[in-house]
């Protein structure tokens, strides 16, 4: 027990306000000083932009890993649903994970799956947890 409490502790373990607006502030503090700092030659006004680019795709990055939602789906969720499915089971998928990915092509390579909800918070949500079959219209 005090195993699945640590584990749920380090999943919800994020970054804090104040460290994303530290890196929001440095970050922008490189995109003001960088056309300052550099002479305007043809090299340094292609690199600028790209350079900025680079910056802004990280944060976003790091944004979504902060989160766990990088590639959740297909890392996460597709090889449980193809296990599930290999012992002739349907997969299992809780609601908030449904939610996140219900924009996906996730949901159309499977027949039907169960979905969990859970009307009580944790620690208590196991006792109270839902479960129905889902059929997936093709």
């Amino acid at each position: 027990m005090e195993v699945d409490h640590d584990v749920s502790h380090l999943v919800q373990g994020r970054l804090s306000h104040y460290e994303w607006v530290s890196m929001i502030v440095l970050s922008c503090c490189i995109w003001i000083l960088l056309p300052l700092t550099v002479t305007l030659s043809p090299l340094t006004v292609v690199l600028i932009p790209v350079i900025s680019t680079i910056i802004l795709l990280l944060l976003l990055i790091l944004h979504d890993l902060d989160r766990l939602k990088w590639s959740e789906g297909v890392w996460i969720w597709m090889p449980l649903a193809r296990l599930f499915q290999s012992i002739g089971l349907d997969p299992y998928i809780p609601k908030p994970v449904l939610d996140r990915l219900s924009n996906t092509d996730f949901l159309l390579q499977m027949d039907s799956y169960r979905l969990a909800t859970y009307p009580d918070e944790y620690p208590n949500h196991i006792k109270t947890k839902k479960v129905k079959k889902i059929v997936v219209k093709k």
